[in-house]
């Protein structure tokens, strides 16, 4: 079952799902074998990025159609908008890339010291720009932009992950476990 999804001009781009389901395997396999997570979190680990890497990376233009120019379209690849700009004009789509990566954000803090975090979120936020930017320029076709606004997005989604990750989960469960456990004895 592929996943089809219109864009203006009427061209189908499709969701790879063999590609989703052997990423998922591969990065969830992966994962248990560091020993790093148990094989339900290696599973959800690999859901998460496989899906990421399809969406940001893997559509793909079927049909140009006879009257696409490449150049025409070439002026519209670096867009700038400012993000409350992007919010109001389109907020479905600005809420998914402001949460898209609260979740990474969490698991790399978990995993590095703070500055290493830091340096591999801005590595990872502009190389996902710079990628769909040398996609369209290898595929001749315009499907992504390089927006700076999704840069932002982007980055606030890593940064409000690395906060969650200073949330003393445990203790938080611990105590309410032991207020759970008090409310059961009486």
């Amino acid at each position: 079952m592929e996943i089809n999804i219109y864009n203006e001009y009427g061209n189908i781009i499709i969701f790879p799902n063999l590609l989703f389901l052997i990423l998922t395997v591969i990065i969830g396999v992966c994962a248990y074998k560091m020993k790093k997570y148990s094989s339900v979190g290696s599973l959800l680990l690999g859901l998460y990025l496989s899906f990421i890497i399809c969406t940001l990376f893997f559509p793909i233009v079927i049909d140009w159609g006879d009257a696409y120019n490449f150049r025409d379209d070439f002026q519209f690849m670096i867009v700038r908008y400012r993000p409350i700009d992007r919010i109001l004009s389109n907020p479905l789509y600005s809420f998914y890339h402001l949460i898209m990566f609260i979740p990474l954000g969490y698991i790399m803090k978990k995993e590095m010291t703070l500055k290493k975090t830091i340096f591999w979120y801005i590595i990872l936020v502009l190389g996902l720009e710079n990628i769909q930017l040398l996609i369209n320029l290898t595929c001749h076709y315009v499907q992504y932009t390089y927006d700076t606004c999704d840069m932002t997005f982007h980055f606030t989604s890593l940064i409000v992950g690395m906060l969650f990750s200073y949330i003393p989960i445990n203790k938080l469960r611990n105590q309410w476990n032991e207020k759970k456990n008090i409310k059961c004895k009486r």
